[in-house]
């Protein structure tokens, strides 16, 4: 499905930044 593959594209390049920024975010890890 497109809209779940949007998500975690989302959510991976969420996390990609968070990283990047030196940012950790226990919620992003777990979903």
């Amino acid at each position: 499905m497109r809209v779940l593959r949007t998500i975690f594209l989302l959510v991976a390049v969420f996390t990609s930044s968070s990283y990047g920024m030196g940012y950790y975010h226990p919620r992003v890890v777990s979903s």
